[in-house]
């Protein structure tokens, strides 16, 4: 199972404290996970096969 994959079953808050629900399985869309310098600010891209390369950022942080 891919790392995004696992982060359906607890899908984390922005920093606004509100919970994002996608529209869509997260599972059925190529993702990563990136960490930026600080470490605690998450960004999980999720490459949605619209046809014209659009791609969705979730931005989060503790």
């Amino acid at each position: 199972m891919c790392l995004a994959c696992s982060l359906t079953s607890a899908w984390p808050y922005t920093t606004s404290g509100k919970q994002e629900i996608l529209p869509f399985a997260l599972q059925d869309f190529p993702a990563d996970l990136a960490v930026d310098s600080s470490g605690d600010v998450f960004v999980l891209t999720i490459g949605v096969n619209t046809g014209e390369g659009d791609r969705v950022q979730m931005i989060w942080g503790h």
